[in-house]
């Protein structure tokens, strides 16, 4: 799914990033607590096109 997300570019991917950084979880912390976001959408008319931007919503 986050690969997915990074194909859609509503993620970033750095070249280090490896699907064995998921392995063991999400550092201690709960699916809810990580995704807890709150997204940012900005329509730019000139570009024809959406971004998107997150911020936590904690």
């Amino acid at each position: 799914m986050v690969y997915q997300l990074i194909d859609y570019q509503l993620l970033g991917k750095r070249d280090s990033d490896r699907l064995d950084d998921f392995v063991g979880g999400f550092g201690g912390m709960t699916f809810e607590h990580v995704f807890a976001i709150e997204p940012q959408l900005e329509y730019c008319q000139e570009k024809d096109q959406w971004t998107a931007s997150y911020r936590s919503a904690s």
